[in-house]
């Protein structure tokens, strides 16, 4: 077994540490909408009315950034539901660009569909839902470039009460394992020509992984888990490995064998906290409202033992060294805010991408800020 830095381990042991973590997630205001379409596209969900009743936030728990957010409609509608005297303005805009140039009624009715799930589905009265259309948005993306373009085909739904678009807080698990790779040596012995292989990983009933090939079997065989970690094991239950081999003549032999032991650490020596995330509008590094209220969240949560990383991102719009200095301002205008101390900041730019740009939410989200705190517990 090698770790992370790829030495060899001492123990032939899988030791899987959990660590009890506090994730923030931002919230983006945000609906989009394919060119010319003021359909609500299917990849956000929606619920029928007969499920609102039991409909929590705590269902998202886990489901990562992206999730989240196309879960936005019902978390409004949910936090509406919750707070009776609220009211949110739903703005349709368009792109002002192509077959959208000037299109009004084409933003309206965007605004309208919103309107019409929050009020078919959730019950919210009429009267808490202003609806108004524009142009371009009020803080349009670059409207020279597709991705731009493509942005700016949006309902944004705003208020005046914060809560409605506070983020939401979860308790998580961050794991992490103590070997990065196994090398499984695999002696196969036949007397035909072997066709093809799969080697699966095995904790108790549940597949872990499976790795396969055609032609002869490699040994050693190469299990890379790196971070990945739904490959992780789950409980103290040995490992265990099937190998399938098929041969050219049609026969096929299956062997499974105990692999390592597995331990699990429940690690309560220290707390650590992920906020993720600070989204910043298209190319710029300012604080807004929502920013010094998630600064305000944060600050209390840092003592002097504290170790605090600030990491800043791009999307990928833009030249990727103007990209890599934009990402350094936010980090640093972040960790002015915290006054942490110098090295705590650091950009990425674009060069990781947190997600997927090819959607509007992935290159909105990857302009952002991600504040990690890990606190020594006495």
């Amino acid at each position: 077994m090698l770790d992370a830095s790829g030495q060899p381990l001492a123990a032939p042991k899988l030791a899987v540490s959990n660590i009890v973590s506090l994730n923030l997630y931002a919230l983006l205001n945000y609906v989009f909408f394919d060119e010319m379409s003021s359909e609500i596209p299917s990849r956000y969900k929606r619920l029928n009315p007969s499920e609102v009743s039991s409909y929590t936030l705590d269902h998202l728990n886990g489901a990562g950034t992206v999730a989240i957010y196309q879960d936005i409609l019902n978390i409004i509608g949910y936090k509406l539901k919750s707070n009776p005297a609220d009211k949110i303005v739903i703005t349709g805009c368009n792109s002002n660009n192509g077959p959208e140039k000037a299109n009004r009624d084409l933003s309206r009715q965007r605004a309208y569909n919103v309107q019409e799930y929050l009020l078919r589905v959730w019950g919210i009265e009429p009267s808490r839902l202003q609806v108004q259309a524009r142009d371009l948005p009020e803080n349009p993306s670059n409207i020279n470039v597709a991705d731009g373009t493509a942005e700016n085909r949006r309902v944004e739904i705003t208020s005046q009460e914060s809560r409605l678009l506070d983020p939401i807080f979860f308790t998580d698990t961050v794991r992490t394992m103590n070997a990065a790779s196994i090398a499984l040596k695999a002696d196969v012995a036949t007397d035909t020509t072997v066709k093809d292989w799969k080697l699966e990983v095995y904790q108790g009933a549940r597949r872990l992984d499976a790795i396969s090939g055609t032609g002869p079997v490699p040994s050693p065989i190469a299990w890379n888990i790196g971070d990945r970690t739904d490959v992780y094991p789950r409980t103290q239950e040995p490992l265990s490995y099937s190998m399938t081999v098929n041969d050219v003549t049609g026969v096929t032999d299956t062997v499974r064998l105990r692999g390592y032991d597995v331990e699990q650490l429940y690690r309560k020596d220290k707390r650590l906290e992920r906020f993720n995330m600070i989204i910043f509008g298209y190319n710029e590094s300012e604080f807004t409202k929502q920013h010094e209220r998630i600064i305000a969240t944060i600050r209390p949560r840092i003592t002097e033992k504290s170790k605090v990383t600030v990491e800043g991102y791009t999307d990928r719009v833009g030249a990727p060294d103007y990209n890599l200095r934009l990402s350094e301002r936010r980090a640093q205008a972040v960790a002015s805010r915290l006054n942490l101390p110098p090295g705590s900041a650091v950009g990425y730019g674009s060069a990781d991408e947190l997600f997927d740009n090819d959607s509007p939410e992935g290159r909105l989200y990857s302009r952002t800020v991600i504040i990690t705190i890990e606190t020594p517990l006495e």
